[in-house]
């Protein structure tokens, strides 16, 4: 609950906030630039306290704790990775170039496709250096085609599995920008201002209603241990955001259903109860009986594709059906590998089942009213 004494403080700063932020009303900037978001901090904390470390953790769970679920069972995704990419897995020779052997191991005798999991992964809450939309770690899809434009001529496909009962922050309803209470926003706001002398980044924290952007928490030096701890309080494997719409027809039935899961993957220490499989069509000719049947459960993927059944969509262009694209290059390349190494093969009425059912799938039943409960519940 905020104190009385803050109420008409914050309800004055709401028209503050915007102007100093460069804000518009009516499409008139409001830009001051005699007033900085220091100052501004004086009015959001007016006494001067100092907010402790333990005072941001718990302001911080508080609003995340909403989000947190756990998988109900196992479930996969799909990254395509290289040597080059991230730098993590040199050769013997000591370069980042060529294949990898889907049996290779590390100095340590490691499985390789663990050692890139855990080691992109640590990179996540420990760096300044953070380019993509939620920060480092390895992103992954729902299925091998959405991401098929990222992989490479010496690259490979990983599968990753995760067990039952793995916690997850579920963020795909509010795209990043969580709402959060204001007076834990306020408490965010001010340490952040403590610590590096602005909160640029941070607006949210001044919105009406204020809003928590994960992805600047997890960039940003000041705030990552923060989200660390809670990842490992909470046991927190991977966060699940919306990549785009998936391809298959029957994933459009229902509109609430048809957008795909992305997981990043930004925990290091869950790695060990994780599962990674490696596919490298290009080079794996004699696979054993059990690698030939994941091949062909991956091959039902791109069985599944059609062009045809996408232009009846109506509602998007698809860079695989254009032979112009790299994704559609890569998608006959991939597919021409596998189908070397299984022969043909055929679609089987496993797969639709497997399109339409369970946590992930297209009917993952997610939506805004189940996360609305969620959060009900919470408070």
């Amino acid at each position: 609950m905020i104190s009385w004494v803050l109420i008409p403080v914050l309800i004055g700063f709401s028209q503050f906030a915007v102007s100093a932020n460069a804000g518009s009303v009516g499409g008139q900037c409001m830009t001051h630039p005699d007033t900085t978001v220091t100052q501004l901090a004086q009015f959001v904390c007016p006494d001067g306290r100092a907010i402790s470390e333990q005072e941001f953790q718990q302001a911080l769970d508080r609003s995340l704790m909403p989000y947190l679920k756990k998988t109900d069972r196992e479930i996969s995704f799909f990254h395509y990775g290289s040597r080059d990419k991230y730098k993590v897995l040199p050769s013997k020779d000591g370069s980042y170039t060529g294949p990898v052997d889907v049996d290779e191991k590390d100095a340590d005798g490691n499985e390789i496709g663990k050692k890139y999991l855990k080691t992109v992964a640590a990179l996540a809450l420990h760096s300044d250096r953070q380019n993509s939309e939620l920060g480092n770690g390895i992103y992954t899809a729902t299925e091998p085609l959405a991401s098929i434009s990222y992989s490479d001529t010496h690259g490979f496909l990983m599968k990753v599995t995760m067990p039952k009962g793995m916690g997850y922050l579920d963020i795909r309803d509010d795209h990043r920008s969580i709402p959060i209470s204001r007076e834990d926003a306020t408490a965010m706001y001010c340490y952040v201002v403590q610590q590096k002398g602005n909160a640029e980044g941070f607006e949210g924290f001044l919105s009406e209603p204020p809003t928590l952007d994960i992805a600047k928490m997890i960039k940003t030096s000041a705030t990552q241990k923060f989200v660390e701890k809670f990842y490992d309080d909470h046991d927190v494997g991977f966060l699940a955001a919306g990549y785009g719409l998936y391809d298959y027809g029957e994933c459009h039935l229902d509109p609430k259903q048809d957008f795909m899961t992305m997981a990043v993957f930004q925990n290091p220490k869950v790695v060990d109860r994780i599962k990674t499989e490696l596919f490298v069509p290009n080079i794996e000719k004699n696979p054993s009986k059990k690698k030939k049947k994941a091949y062909r459960e991956l091959m039902e993927y791109f069985d599944a594709f059609d062009c045809a059944q996408v232009e009846k969509l109506k509602d998007r262009t698809n860079d695989l059906c254009d032979p112009n694209d790299l994704s559609y290059r890569r998608f006959h390349e991939y597919r021409d590998a596998i189908e070397s190494v299984i022969g043909k093969s055929s679609l089987t009425p496993a797969h639709r089942e497997k399109l339409t059912s369970g946590l992930f799938g297209c009917n993952s039943k997610y939506s805004s009213e189940v996360t609305s409960i969620n959060r009900r519940k919470a408070k």
